[in-house]
C-alpha cells in the first residue's frame, strides 16, 4: 500500500512516484531477511536493498500498531525512490532485522547520515515482545541524540543468539526527508566519524581562513567587493556547518528552533553576497546594467523564501529559496561571462569556479528535493563545487596579481631616480602597514583565547590545551593532575563589597594561581570564579600536596581586607590507569569540588576513581613481569 504525499509546486515529485510505482511492479513487496550479526563483512554501510519501507502520507499511522506489525504486509523493499522524498509533510518507516550469534561480537551502530530531519524515532523489538524506544531529530536538543554525532547514529545492544527487528520513523516538515540508513560496527563507526569530523572540519576552517584574508584585503584596499566576498564565506560557512550538522552540535545545541530556520536563511544570504562579490568586483552594474532588475527580483524572491520557511512550516519556502538561490547563480554566471567577452581575464577564472560552484549546489538541491537518490556524493557536491570556485578563484587573483607585478617592474625599469626613491618610500610605507596588521592579528589571536579580567586562559582555550596535554600524555604515559578552584561565597562578596572588589579579588587569585605553577602546567578561567590548573607529570599525592599549598596561599590573601577561602577538586588522568577525554577528566574533578563545598568548603577532595586508579597503577609498578 503506498503511503505518500506530493506537491504541485514540485513536478520532480511526480518522476518520484513514478519509480516509487515501478519499484513494485518490478519488486513485490516482500520481508527482507534478517541480517547476520556480526557481519562477514568490515561493515554493511550502506544498508540499501537490506531493509524494507512503509510511506505514510497523512502522518497517521499509529508508531504502537506499526511496531505491533499490523502494517507489515505495507513494508516495501527500500529503493532510492522510496527513501529520498524531498521535501514532504509525508513520514517514512524503515524496517530491518538483525540476528545476533551466540558468541558476542562488535556492537552495531545504525546511522542516518541526514542532519536535517525534524523527528527521528528508533524502536527496537525483541522475539518475545519487548519494545524501548529512543526519539532525537534537529526539532529536538541536540542532548537528545544517543550518540553525539553530526548526524544520527543509533547504538544497538546486541543480544546473543535473538533476532531484534528494528524500525525507524522519520519526520522532517521544514527540510528534505531521505533515509539512507547505514550499519557499522562501533569501531568502524569510530573511524569514519573522526575522518568525516577531519575533512569536513577542514574544509570549514579553510573557509574561515579564506574568510580572514577577505577582511585583511578589505581592510588594506578598503574595496568593497572583498567586504561582499567575506561576508559570503562567512554565510556558506554557517550554512556547511547547519547543513553538516556541526552548528546544531557546537553553535545552537539548545535551539532547535535555529536549525529549523537558519539553513534556508543562510542559502540565501549565500547566494545574495555571493552574487553581489562578482557584480562588485567585476563591475557588473556599470557593465550590464540591464541585470540590477533581475537582481533585485532574486534578492525579493530570496527574502519572501525565508519568511515562508519562518511562518510556513513546511518546505514550501526553502524551495522557493532555492529557486532564487538557481536564478542568481546563473545570473552571476551570466555576468562573468560578459565581462569575459570584455576583455576581463579575471572573468574567466570566475566563470569557471562559478558554474563549478552552481554544479555542486544543483546536485546536491536535487538530492536535498528527491530528484537524485540520497548519497553521501550528492550530498557532498556543494562542497566540491566550492573548493572549484575557490581555487578558480585564487587562480584568477594570482594570474591579475601576476600581471600587475609585471607591469609595475616595467615602470619602475623606466621610471627616473625620483619615482624609484618614491616607490621605496610607498614599500616601506607597505612593510609597516603589513607588520601593522600581522601585529593586529596576532593580538587578535591572543585575545580569541585570554579571558579580558584575569589574562588567563579562557573557557574553551583551557578545554582545547587540556586535550593537547591529556594526548602528550597518553603518548608518553605520565600523569596528568586536573583541578577545579572555585571561590568560596563569592556571591555574598560581590554584593557585600561591590563587584569592582569582586574584579580585585578574581586577579589577585589569578596572579597567585599563575606564580605557584610551573611554565608546562596550565592556568585557566573555567568560568566566573572558577578555574581550572592541570598539572603534568603530577599524580594523587603530588596533586593534593600542591593543592594544600595553594589553599594556603589563597587564605594568606587579603583584598579590602577581605578574608577569601577557596575549594578544590581533584582529578588524575593516568594513561596507564584508564581513558578519558578532556570534558570526562573535568567532570570527575567538578564532582569533587561540589563534595569539597558540601562538607563545608575551604578544602580540597580527591575525586575517587582518581584514587583507585592510582592504586592500581602502584600495584601494577611492584608487580614483577611474569617470564616467558
Amino acid at each position: 500500500m503506498l503511503r505518500y504525499t506530493l506537491s504541485a509546486t514540485a513536478p520532480w515529485r511526480w518522476l518520484a512516484l513514478l519509480a516509487v510505482l515501478s519499484s513494485q511492479v518490478y519488486a513485490a513487496p516482500r520481508d527482507a531477511p534478517p541480517l547476520a550479526w556480526p557481519p562477514a563483512e568490515r561493515d554493511l554501510a550502506p544498508l540499501s536493498g537490506q531493509f524494507s519501507v512503509l510511506l505514510d502520507a497523512a502522518d497517521a499511522l499509529p508508531p504502537a500498531d506499526v511496531v505491533a506489525g499490523r502494517h507489515d504486509a505495507e513494508f516495501m523493499p527500500a529503493v532510492p525512490a522510496n527513501t529520498n522524498l524531498g521535501f514532504t509533510s509525508a513520514s517514512v518507516w524503515a524496517r530491518f532485522a538483525l540476528r545476533y550469534a551466540d558468541e558476542p561480537g562488535p556492537a552495531p551502530v545504525l546511522v542516518l547520515p541526514r542532519p536535517l530531519i525534524d523527528d527521528v524515532q528508533l524502536f527496537s523489538v525483541t522475539s518475545d515482545g519487548r519494545v524501548t524506544r529512543i526519539v532525537t531529530g534537529d526539532a529536538h536538543p541536540f542532548a537528545s541524540r544517543p550518540i553525539a554525532y553530526r548526524a544520527f547514529a543509533f547504538p544497538l545492544n546486541p543480544q546473543a543468539g535473538a533476532t531484534v527487528t528494528y524500525y525507524l520513523r522519520a519526520r522532517s516538515a521544514t527540510g528534505a526527508l531521505a533515509i539512507p540508513l547505514e550499519l557499522y560496527t562501533a569501531p568502524d563507526f569510530a573511524a569514519r566519524s573522526a575522518a568525516e569530523n577531519f575533512l569536513r572540519g577542514g574544509f570549514i576552517g579553510l573557509l574561515v581562513g579564506l574568510a580572514l584574508c577577505a577582511l585583511a584585503l578589505y581592510a588594506l584596499v578598503r574595496n568593497t567587493a572583498y567586504a561582499y566576498y567575506c561576508q559570503y564565506l562567512v554565510a556558506f560557512g554557517l550554512l556547511m556547518a547547519a547543513i553538516d550538522g556541526y552548528a546544531m552540535q557546537f553553535l545552537w545545541p539548545h535551539a532547535p528552533l535555529a536549525q529549523a530556520v537558519l539553513p534556508a536563511a543562510l542559502l540565501a544570504l549565500t547566494n545574495v553576497t555571493g552574487t553581489l562579490f562578482v557584480r562588485s568586483f567585476l563591475g557588473l552594474p556599470r557593465l550590464l546594467p540591464a541585470s540590477e532588475a533581475p537582481f533585485a527580483a532574486f534578492c525579493g524572491l530570496s527574502a519572501v523564501g525565508v519568511a515562508l520557511h519562518l511562518f510556513h512550516g513546511d518546505g514550501l519556502g526553502a524551495e522557493v529559496v532555492m529557486l532564487a538561490a538557481t536564478g542568481l547563480d546563473l545570473l552571476a554566471i551570466y555576468g562573468t561571462f560578459v565581462a569575459w567577452r570584455a576583455g576581463d581575464r579575471v572573468a574567466a577564472y570566475l566563470l569557471v569556479g562559478w558554474t563549478a560552484f552552481a554544479l555542486g549546489m544543483s546536485v546536491t538541491v536535487l538530492e536535498l528535493l528527491g530528484a537524485l537518490p540520497a548519497s553521501r556524493g550528492a550530498a557532498s557536491a556543494i562542497h566540491f563545487g566550492a573548493l572549484g570556485y575557490m581555487v578558480a578563484l585564487a587562480t584568477g587573483l594570482c594570474d591579475r596579481l601576476w600581471r600587475v607585478q609585471r607591469a609595475r617592474a616595467s615602470q619602475v625599469a623606466a621610471a627616473n631616480a625620483d619615482l624609484a626613491r618614491l616607490n621605496a618610500s610607498l614599500e616601506q610605507r607597505v612593510l609597516a602597514r603589513t607588520q601593522e596588521l600581522e601585529a593586529r592579528n596576532r593580538e587578535l589571536s591572543e585575545l580569541a583565547v585570554r579571558d579580558g579580567l584575569t589574562g588567563l586562559y579562557n573557557h574553551s582555550a583551557t578545554i582545547e590545551l587540556l586535550e593537547q596535554l591529556l594526548q602528550q600524555s597518553g603518548r608518553y604515559e605520565f600523569p596528568v593532575a586536573v583541578m577545579m578552584l572555585d571561590l568560596d561565597n563569592f556571591k555574598q562578596l560581590n554584593d557585600g563589597h561591590g563587584h569592582q572588589v569582586g574584579d580585585l579579588v578574581l586577579e589577585e587569585v589569578s596572579r597567585t594561581l599563575l606564580e605557584s605553577v610551573r611554565g608546562s602546567d596550565l592556568v585557566g578561567r573555567y568560568g566566573g570564579e572558577e578555574f581550572l590548573v592541570a598539572l603534568s607529570h603530577a599524580d594523587v599525592l603530588a596533586a593534593r600536596e600542591y593543592g594544600e599549598r595553594l589553599l594556603g596561599r589563597i587564605r594568606e590573601l587579603k583584598v579590602s581586607d577581605t578574608a577569601i577561602s577557596a575549594s578544590l577538586g581533584i582529578s588524575v588522568f593516568h594513561p596507564r590507569g584508564h581513558r578519558a577525554s578532556a570534558r570526562d577528566v573535568i567532570r570527575r574533578a567538578d564532582e569533587a569540588l561540589y563534595r569539597s563545598k558540601r562538607e563545608g568548603r575551604d578544602r580540597l577532595t580527591v575525586d575517587s576513581l582518581s584514587l583507585v586508579v592510582a592504586k592500581e597503577v602502584e600495584r601494577r609498578a611492584e608487580t614483577p613481569p611474569k617470564r616467558p
